[in-house]
């Protein structure tokens, strides 16, 4: 008599050995491109905007000419329609699982804009985002005239931030409400009645900002909802860079409406490895402030990872993007242990011969397994340096598996 335990692995298809895809490039580290093309700051005159009066004379009129940094804004649309925008795909309990965090919605949007999944494109309307809300100059097609009416986008596909494919990925529209004599509200309303009217016209000018450096060859830096920094307008400074940049805001006027234009200025690292600011800072700070500054930023995998078929796609551009939380402990003083053999469900022992142990760094150099180490390994806290010992764990446990399950079998 024979039977299969219920818990029993070693037959289930997830027991077999996945199947590697060749990557002739394993490990290849990806070379950091550096734009070393530096755009001055504008000229501008000795004293400022303006040069010094040389005369006391009084103007001939009585008006009166002021230089500030408010702009006229000449053409405003009349009309915006309102809607909200929630993303979400069905998970294996038959609900649904929103995306909510900023990186994962502006993904999310770009993969719905890239398949015209709304048929924005499709219906040459005309358009701006903030990614969590869309505003048109017309109707969807889909609209239906009532605050709070909810359609779907068609389903599209989008790679999560880790590297999993979503084919069903879909959009939730709601229309929130419609924005109607925008310029005259602008000029009549009181400033408390005008957020939506003034976070629609941000938008717009955003996008604006945004057209025109990629149609003029001039990227920027976008940081939050309307603060541009110029890629290549910086200084280098004691290793950084004093990057010199733009704050827009919409400010409704007495006679007409404003763009108000602020210099911001701020302070970037060049693009060099993780490994690399290590060195820098860890001279004169130490390794932990080094681990502070780093706190929180995205960093990026440079080198092939290996794929298997019908797995995750390590080597996507969203999986390669990762946010450091710390480091862990080096390669090089990550130590495994031989040991011995035991009978089952014996405690395990550590060969005594083996006093100095393997360090992670030997076993992948030196050893069978050749596999160039980077700093990669360090974001997340990630222990890498166990994945050996792990490995041969799991491939021990299989084995008891299958044993015990042999003699079951026999008996």
């Amino acid at each position: 008599m024979s039977f299969k335990k219920k818990n029993d692995k070693s037959s289930t298809p997830e027991s077999k050995a996945r199947e590697k895809i060749i990557i002739p490039d394993l490990g290849k580290i990806e070379t950091i491109v550096v734009d070393n093309v530096i755009d001055g700051p504008p000229t501008v005159q000795k004293y400022g905007i303006h040069p010094r009066a040389t005369t006391r004379e009084m103007p001939e009129s009585r008006d009166m000419m002021v230089l500030s940094n408010y702009v006229k804004v000449t053409k405003i649309p009349d009309t915006l329609y309102v809607y909200s925008l929630r993303f979400s795909h069905p998970s294996k309990d038959d609900s649904r699982v929103e995306y909510n965090k900023k990186r994962e919605i502006r993904d999310a949007y770009n993969a719905l804009k890239k398949a015209d999944a709304l048929d924005l494109e499709a219906d040459r309307l005309q358009w701006v985002t903030d990614f969590k809300s869309l505003w048109c100059t017309a109707p969807m097609r889909n609209h239906r005239d009532e605050v709070g009416a909810v359609f779907q986008s068609r389903e599209f596909e989008y790679i999560q931030s880790n590297g999993r494919t979503v084919s069903n990925l879909r959009a939730d529209v709601t229309f929130t409400c419609k924005l109607t004599d925008i310029k005259g509200k602008l000029e009549t309303d009181d400033l408390a009645a005008l957020p939506e009217y003034i976070r629609a016209l941000n938008a717009n000018v955003a996008e604006c900002v945004v057209r025109h450096a990629s149609s003029s060859g001039k990227p920027v830096t976008r940081v939050g909802a309307n603060k541009f920094f110029l890629d290549r307008g910086y200084v280098e400074r004691d290793g950084l860079r004093s990057g010199r940049g733009y704050f827009t805001s919409i400010r409704p006027g007495m006679n007409n409406t404003l763009l108000n234009i602020n210099t911001a200025t701020s302070a970037f690292l060049p693009p060099l490895s993780v490994s690399e600011f290590v060195r820098i800072v860890q001279k004169n700070d130490g390794l932990d402030y080094a681990a502070q500054l780093l706190q929180g930023m995205t960093v990026r995998i440079l080198y092939k990872r290996q794929l298997y078929k019908g797995g995750v796609n390590y080597n996507s551009d969203q999986a390669r993007l990762k946010v450091f939380a710390q480091f862990g402990v080096f390669a090089k003083d990550q130590r495994f242990f031989r040991l011995l053999k035991t009978e089952i469900d014996e405690p395990k022992k550590v060969d005594p011969t083996d006093k100095q142990g393997t360090s992670v760094y030997d076993y992948y150099t030196k050893g069978e397994f050749m596999f160039p180490l980077h700093i990669h390994t360090l974001t997340k806290g990630r222990r890498q340096g166990r994945i050996s010992y792990l490995e041969r764990r799991r491939s021990s446990v299989r084995q008891r598996r299958k044993t015990r399950s042999n003699r079951t079998e026999k008996e």
